[in-house]
């Protein structure tokens, strides 16, 4: 087994305000993880618990997760280029490429799988363990291997839209809704979303051609699953699936956690287009309330809310035994 190093750790609590803001950083900027910071994609130590969550995503239903809608081919292509170019260079540990006459065949030493691709992106064989439902095309099987899922937005005469979305582990929306829709469609559900709806050309320019880029967004969990798709699975109790049980109760238990999602933003100006990752982690409550500076941004953040953005983040019907909590 490859020895795999420890998770990048991110608190995105530099402010004692919350807004809905673009934040993009350079890729590159330093949060303290070293090398992990500049890269598009990062691998860990805990690569197993995301691959069999994605895995499980897929075998229950494939079309909940994962979609596809006027992919232009140029896009597959530069698509699949971009993502096996970041592969090989940031973890050449895990991937070897080999390239034969027309076909590129990608080995994975995490999950034992070859994939073949021919020069378009598609995907022209596939070795190895089965996954849970069989891949679309070559972009959908390069992202199985990763711990990140991923969306495609395509410009097209000066309109974006995503065109394409593997996303097995959602914070709470269903990508089903978000497909073929634009930047300010996308972003119409998130509560104080209008300044940056307003700069939605200059911003989804800037993803095309500057960056790459690195933003954060969290929210509030009572759990550490990482799928959180609005629609439980058959015979899963919904209550449950939710994860936003506050529960305070048992003082050597944390009753929440803030779940972090790292997002990077790669422009493919040949063909405008951009590849749009997220990447998930979780901050401990407990380890959030120790910290005084970053107790009192959460604490400030959570004040500024309006009550659809606490609706919106799952804080409102625990809101004063949160902020109890997290001042106790």
């Amino acid at each position: 087994m490859l020895e795999l190093i420890p998770p990048a750790v991110y608190v995105p609590l530099d402010r004692p305000v919350y807004e809905v803001a673009p934040g993009l950083k350079p890729l590159g900027f330093s949060f303290g993880n070293g090398a992990a910071d500049g890269q598009i994609l990062q691998i860990d130590r805990e690569f197993l618990r995301y691959h069999e969550e994605k895995d499980a995503a897929r075998a229950e239903g494939l079309a909940k997760y994962v979609g596809f809608e006027r992919l232009e081919p140029e896009v597959l292509r530069s698509a699949v280029d971009r993502v096996l170019e970041a592969m090989i260079t940031e973890h050449p540990e895990v991937f070897t490429l080999e390239t034969t006459g027309k076909f590129r065949r990608l080995h994975c030493g995490l999950t034992g799988e070859k994939i073949e691709l021919d020069q378009a992106g598609h995907l022209v064989g596939h070795s190895g363990p089965a996954p849970g439902a069989p891949y679309i095309n070559g972009y959908d099987a390069l992202m199985h291997q990763l711990q990140e899922d991923g969306a495609i937005v395509s410009v097209r005469e000066g309109n974006d839209r995503l065109s394409g979305l593997q996303v097995c582990l959602p914070s709470h929306w269903d990508p089903r809704l978000k497909l073929g829709r634009d930047f300010t469609a996308v972003h119409l559900p998130v509560p104080g979303a209008d300044r940056m709806s307003r700069a939605h050309k200059g911003i989804v320019e800037a993803m095309v051609h500057k960056g790459p880029f690195v933003r954060f967004v969290w929210s509030f969990v009572t759990d550490t699953r990482l799928n959180h798709h609005p629609e439980a699975p058959r015979g899963a109790d919904t209550k449950v699936w939710k994860g936003r049980t506050f529960d305070d109760s048992d003082p050597a238990r944390s009753p929440f956690h803030l779940r972090v999602e790292r997002q990077t933003i790669v422009g493919l100006p040949i063909c405008e287009a951009s590849l749009f990752f997220i990447r998930l982690s979780f901050v401990d409550g407990k380890v959030i309330r120790a910290n005084p500076i970053w107790r009192a941004n959460l604490v400030g953040a959570l004040r500024s809310m309006s009550r659809e953005s606490r609706v919106y983040k799952g804080v409102e019907p625990c809101f004063d035994r949160l902020v109890a909590w997290l001042e106790g």
